[in-house]
């Protein structure tokens, strides 16, 4: 098996739900995320939803809104967040 390279959705998924782990107190707005993730904050508010449908985050909108963890961290898993934001194939049998 190989294991193929990917874009950087996963790198910034973990990196938002890190950030939004030590910030457990208020929810962050996508801006607040992008500035720390380095990245656009459209690229947060599109990776949101995903991580929201998996039940790792949960969003409010609107000016007081924001963005939290749904879950404790320690129960989230790499594998998790992996399939909730990539949709390629983690492993491939090679020929």
């Amino acid at each position: 098996m190989i294991f193929m390279a990917g874009n950087s959705r996963f790198a910034i998924a973990v990196h938002t739900l890190a950030l939004l782990a030590n910030h457990e107190d208020s929810p962050l707005k996508s801006e607040f995320i992008a500035c720390f993730v380095k990245t656009n904050p459209v690229v947060i508010r599109r990776l949101l939803p995903e991580l929201a449908k998996a039940n790792l985050v949960e969003t409010q909108p609107g000016a007081s809104g924001g963005s939290r963890l749904k879950k404790r961290p320690e129960e989230i898993s790499l594998w998790e967040i992996y399939q909730a934001v990539e949709t390629d194939a983690a492993f491939t049998v090679h020929r």
